[in-house]
């Protein structure tokens, strides 16, 4: 016991003495914990600007787009639609919102399933332009759906998946996942469609797919999203061929 009492004397004196180095060194960790995610999170955005794929949102400051010395912020939606070659084109919200905080809200409330949310006029930008006006600030965030979800909030319609009624004894497994997928348990869906996809089963390869490269049921996988799309086309699948070229065309280093 009196080692305990002399270790808290010990402590106490110690904190009231470097009590202001502490409560520096405790302000600097946090700083750099701030810059940290800050890195990480631009970092992430980065990854989603060098591989741009469709249903992608960006948070576009549509206030610099038009030079103009009386500048004001004005948010809006920008999100993908096509990728093709080195060019980008999105369907374009007709809001926009003078605060960030605001244009997070509406993403959340789910405005952007709104029939009528978005222009009729498609835009298009550059490869280097996507890259130009996220440096500039233009382009002010970029986000990838996590399955249909960005912010909390439902970005695109959730796919209807393929049932394999084509064949006369269709896979187990694949109909074990559709029932998964239609509940909404999502990682059960995905192991069993892998399973399926494992078995040769080219709408279990397929749908498989589209759960990796949707990051549906888990993390996204691009690499593995081809891979099975490849397995569902070359069994004769032309969804899957289809899904390939698609995906293929949006891929860094992807080659039909």
């Amino acid at each position: 016991m009196n080692v305990l009492f002399v270790a808290h004397d010990w402590l106490t004196e110690g904190m009231s003495k470097y009590k202001r180095g502490i409560g520096v060194i405790c302000v600097l960790v946090f700083i750099g914990w701030i810059v940290q995610k800050q890195s990480d999170a631009r970092k992430q955005e980065l990854d989603v600007i060098d591989s741009p794929m469709v249903h992608d949102v960006y948070i576009v400051d549509a206030g610099k787009l038009t030079p103009d010395v009386n500048y004001q912020q004005q948010f809006k939606i920008y999100q993908v639609t096509e990728v093709k070659d080195d060019r980008v084109t999105f369907k374009v919200g007709r809001y926009s919102y003078n605060k960030y905080r605001d244009i997070k809200r509406g993403i959340q409330l789910n405005q952007l399933m709104i029939d009528g949310y978005f222009s009729a006029m498609p835009e298009t930008w550059s490869t280097k332009e996507l890259l130009a006006n996220f440096d500039s600030g233009t382009l002010y965030e970029a986000h990838r759906p996590v399955d249909i979800f960005v912010m909390g909030g439902i970005v695109r319609q959730r796919p209807r998946l393929a049932l394999s009624y084509h064949t006369d004894k269709p896979n187990q497994n694949n109909q074990r996942a559709i029932r998964f997928y239609q509940t909404g348990e999502l990682e059960q869906a995905r192991l069993a469609f892998e399973e399926a996809a494992n078995e040769g089963d080219s709408w279990g390869q397929f749908n498989l797919a589209e759960m990796l490269r949707d990051g549906s049921g888990g993390k996204q996988d691009v690499e593995r999203a081809l891979y099975w799309f490849n397995k569902a086309r070359q069994q004769g699948l032309e969804r899957a061929n289809t899904a390939y070229k698609n995906l293929c065309a949006a891929t860094v280093g992807c080659s039909n």
